[in-house]
């Protein structure tokens, strides 16, 4: 009797093993299985929840506008299922700017406003670009601003003060990061010979871009694509600004995951830097457009997901909130559709008329072509009569009124801002928490409350990349720059 049990006992046995080996992995294979082995990182510099809401209904307004049905009337980033909502301040401040907020993005450290990839006693800390790159992964890092600038500095930069341009963007060639792309380098005129002997020698092949030229870059294992054609501050230009050959921030997301896409996988941040600048002036046409094209740029990561859905991971956040926008009950943005350019486009034309003495009647077809504001209301007329006399007139720019901006364009703005029931608090950063949305490998961790230094730490987590953060930089350089070679490429015939 003791033998057929004994026998049974094994044959159940060797079926159990039968059907675990049929039925698949363990949960410890699955898990393996499942981490992200693509990630991207999106910020809407200056993108609070009311930012986000404006750009929707803008998305909206234009559908209308042009006789179409939006079937689901929701941003992209608003589709994604997880929802958190992220705290900002810094170290030093309950209002953030976007170096401090930038290195808790990239770092997980805490840090004072100003500094970039620093502890607030100035030790440099490893970024997760650094740490995810050291794992064997591809980075990009993307922005429609300088890529010396706050933000994307952060993932690759270790310096006491933001506004070291020159420091930082030498720091680039050293990052030994796959793909960088869209604005260019405040501190390029500095630093031109070396920074460009520098990428040389570590391999990048710096590109200025068209549209077109984008889509079909030369091969090269380390690409510096930039936009040919700059703004004020080695920015892309506005959206609202662009004209259809430039570059958008949605064709330099589609040609970093060309370039990174691989059995190695990628981490690819991507910054719409201009969000905040329009936001700092008011602008709420300009912010709406802006956050489109990030939100297109958000596309192109969606389509990516389609294709590989239990290995990418897609994050949406904001690194703080800009002008304390508020929308009010009946806030449309069909009031925003009516202005053709930005609002640093506008002041241009407003220096104009002060050179030329222009008086008020000559000021309101200007007013009306750019800005959309025409059958002005007598308030609205009274407004616009005021600001012109001190903005062309006298020339003055009372900073509680105006900000550090031209009377005239930021009383058009401010006016196109009532017409949509929406209201500015300020020319600066506020303290509001920002949403967080994500989908995909891991996206559940992001759900809830958060603070800004969770989130590197969560990312490193779902990639499976067991580093404590903040993380100590190495003694020496991870890697050592290849040897240079002996002539630039003849592919190379816009690099700068």
């Amino acid at each position: 009797m003791q033998r057929t049990n004994r026998r049974l006992t094994a044959i159940v046995t060797m079926l159990a093993l039968v059907l675990l080996a049929v039925a698949g992995p363990t949960v410890a294979e699955t898990a393996d299985a499942l981490r992200a082995k693509y990630v991207f990182l999106f910020i809407g510099d200056g993108m609070g929840e009311a930012q986000r809401e404006i750009g929707r209904r803008l998305m909206v307004a234009q559908a209308q506008a042009e006789g179409k049905t939006l079937t689901e009337a929701k941003l992209r980033m608003d589709r994604l299922p997880v929802r958190g909502l992220m705290t900002t301040h810094s170290a030093n401040s309950k209002v953030t700017d976007s170096a401090a907020a930038g290195t808790a993005l990239a770092c997980g450290v805490t840090t004072n406003n100003g500094m970039i990839g620093m502890t607030p006693d100035g030790r440099a800390v490893r970024t997760i670009g650094e740490i995810i790159r050291d794992a064997g992964f591809h980075v990009g890092i993307l922005s429609s601003v300088s890529i010396d600038h706050a933000t994307p500095a952060s993932f690759y930069a270790h310096q006491k003060s933001r506004n070291s341009y020159a420091d930082i963007i030498l720091q680039l060639p050293a990052s030994d990061f796959q793909y960088f792309g869209g604005g260019g380098a405040r501190g390029w005129s500095e630093t031109k010979d070396k920074l460009a002997r520098q990428a040389w020698q570590a391999g990048y092949r710096r590109f200025d871009v068209t549209g077109e030229l984008l889509a079909s870059l030369p091969p090269a294992q380390k690409i510096w694509a930039q936009a040919e054609e700059l703004h004020a501050g080695a920015a892309m230009p506005y959206d609202l600004d662009r004209r259809a050959t430039q570059p958008t921030l949605a064709g330099f997301t589609q040609s970093a995951i060309q370039r990174l896409d691989g059995e190695n996988g990628f981490f690819i941040m991507v910054e719409g830097g201009k969000i905040d600048w329009a936001c700092h002036a008011n602008d709420i046409a300009t912010c709406a457009t802006d956050v489109l094209a990030l939100d297109a740029a958000i596309g192109q990561a969606m389509d990516f997901y389609a294709k590989h859905p239990d290995e990418t991971l897609i994050i949406v956040t904001a690194d703080h909130e800009t002008g304390g926008l508020k929308l009010k009950d009946k806030a449309d943005a069909t009031a925003l559709l009516g202005q053709t350019v930005s609002a640093d486009v506008f002041a241009a034309q407003v220096a104009r008329l002060r050179d030329e003495k222009a008086n008020f009647a000559d000021a309101l077809p200007v007013v009306g072509k750019y800005m959309g504001l025409t059958d002005l209301s007598e308030d609205e007329r009274r407004q616009l009569s005021d600001a012109f006399d001190a903005s062309v007139a006298a020339g003055k720019r009372d900073k509680g009124l105006y900000g550090s901006y031209d009377p005239l364009t930021i009383t058009c703005t401010k006016i196109i801002a009532a017409r949509a029931d929406a209201e500015w608090g300020s020319f600066g950063h506020t303290a509001q928490a920002v949403p967080l949305t994500a989908i995909g490998a891991a996206a559940e961790t992001f759900k809830g409350d958060l603070d800004n230094v969770d989130v590197p730490a969560r990312i490193l987590k779902a990639m499976d990349i067991k580093v404590q953060l903040p993380a100590a930089m190495p003694a020496a350089p991870a890697r050592p720059a290849p040897a240079p070679e002996s002539d630039e490429s003849a592919t190379q015939k816009k690099a700068a």
